[in-house]
């Protein structure tokens, strides 16, 4: 189909105008990627005006940044004004928009702000790309899990949580928990930044090369921009946890957890957290078994397939005490300062944890740290947000930090090396398990601390809405 042209006034100068069938408007001293920046349009006796929410230059003092822009196409001909509604009309019918979303608001995220993001910079650019849309803010724990169990394939095209991580992770199980699971797991989950961590919504933007920015986040979702996320599951006995970002053990996971105190300083108190942690660091026993990515051989099964992990149940490994020790299986001991598994790059807005980290490669990424002086902690921590703590670990030898691509992995949870005090062992910030005398009430944790836990990576299983790079 020829590209339609036609004389058209924009913003106050007339040209010659053209509008290719890729959705490309061009006009003299100006162009406008419909496809990829445009909300909607709508038509007027001789004018269409098309909104549109394209990259706008930083400043001094500030990036770039998303902001709503109408342009208004003035007709001399009333048919070049209809034949030119007529292909913008097609151009929106065959993107493959979503055209039905549930929304999910977390009110407690980012210190109670997610409300205002979701009235500022989500529910405007929803109703200006004409999206049917269905708004629950969440008033208990496991709310958005309940909810995705509920939703229906047929009536929904996306899921999106304007909040942390953790409410998309809710999302994800909740559908995974569905009888109609391998159908209700095709639903995309979208994740519009409002909480205080925020690694799945700046890996996603990351990737796509966006402002760490809500906009960035919600055009993706408007334009149905998708890509394959991987999903690990934590299984210990009969019980299943579904993650999506990280499993974490150790300091990261004490900074985590006894940081929620200080819930109202924002993301500012992990950083208050970490010093207050590395000052009285802990190191604690236990025992790590992986499997490396570059073995192509698969966990040792057990009567079951990865289905049926997903589902619940025993796990697919081989529970005998030498199943995590043949083949390719590799085995760490501790002591350990720390044990970082990560399924993104981006564990929060300023930690790149885990640099080599893809989306859907089926692998997680990770970061062992065993005993360590406080000062070289804290330069691998300064270090993080640019992903060069991985070159500065790797300095101090294998003795000290390990960065692993794994398949899968075992780990047996131990005391402090101080006082044997437990530790926290938790699964995309969230607590799975907790040992004697750490923080917390352990009577709700869904595992015990000190049995194995097993984890396993389902490549490419969730669906996420996330940009192109251009």
């Amino acid at each position: 189909m020829a590209a339609s042209k036609a004389l058209i006034t924009i913003e106050g100068k007339k040209g010659e105008a053209t509008l290719s069938s890729d959705g490309v408007l061009r006009w003299p001293g100006g162009a406008l990627d419909i496809l990829n920046e445009a909300l909607g349009f709508s038509t007027g006796a001789t004018s269409i005006t098309i909104n549109s929410l394209p990259l706008a230059p930083g400043g001094c003092f500030r990036g770039p940044k998303r902001r709503v822009k109408s342009t208004i196409l003035e007709f001399d001909e009333q048919k070049s004004h209809d034949d030119w509604g007529t292909t913008l009309e097609g151009i929106f019918a065959s993107a493959g928009r979503p055209k039905r979303l549930i929304v999910i608001v977390n009110p407690k995220s980012g210190r109670g702000k997610a409300p205002e993001i979701y009235n500022q910079d989500v529910e405007p650019l929803l109703k200006a790309a004409g999206v049917q849309y269905t708004t629950t803010f969440t008033t208990h724990w496991n709310h958005a899990k309940e909810i995705a169990q509920e939703a229906e394939r047929r009536s929904c095209d996306g899921i999106v949580c304007v909040s942390g991580d953790g409410s998309a992770v809710e999302v994800m199980n909740g559908l995974l928990d569905r009888a109609d699971w391998q159908e209700a797991i095709q639903i995309p989950i979208g994740l519009v930044p409002a909480g205080s961590g925020n690694g799945l919504a700046k890996s996603f933007l990351t990737l796509a090369g966006e402002p760490y920015d809500p906009a960035g986040a919600v055009l993706a979702i408007i334009l149905g921009q998708k890509k394959k996320l991987d999903v690990f599951t934590l299984s210990q006995g009969v019980k299943d946890y579904h993650g999506l970002l990280c499993v974490t053990w150790g300091f990261v996971s004490d900074v985590d957890i006894e940081s929620e105190a200080f819930k109202w300083m924002g993301a500012a108190r992990f950083t208050v957290q970490t010093v207050k942690r590395i000052i009285g660091l802990r190191q604690y026993h236990g025992t790590f078994h992986y499997l490396p990515a570059d073995d192509m051989s698969l966990p040792s099964p057990s009567g079951r397939n990865m289905k049926e992990s997903l589902l619940g149940g025993a796990s697919t490994f081989d529970h005998g005490e030498s199943g995590a020790d043949v083949g390719a299986w590799r085995r760490e001991e501790g002591p350990f300062t720390l044990i970082w598994a990560n399924n993104t790059k981006w564990a929060a807005t300023d930690m790149q944890i885990a640099p080599k980290a893809e989306l859907s490669d089926g692998f997680l990424d990770v970061v062992i740290v065993n005993e360590i002086g406080r000062l070289k902690l804290l330069d691998l921590f300064l270090a993080i947000e640019s992903g060069k703590h991985v070159d500065k670990g790797l300095k101090l030898g294998p003795g000290v930090f390990k960065y692993l691509k794994v398949k899968a992995f075992r780990f047996e949870p131990g005391g402090r090396k101080s006082d044997g005090k437990g530790g926290l062992l938790c699964v995309d910030g969230e607590v799975v398990a907790r040992g004697p005398g750490a923080v917390g009430e352990a009577s709700n944790d869904v595992m015990q601390y000190g049995p194995v836990v097993e984890c396993q990576i389902r490549q490419a299983l969730a669906t996420v809405f996330c940009g192109d790079k251009h």
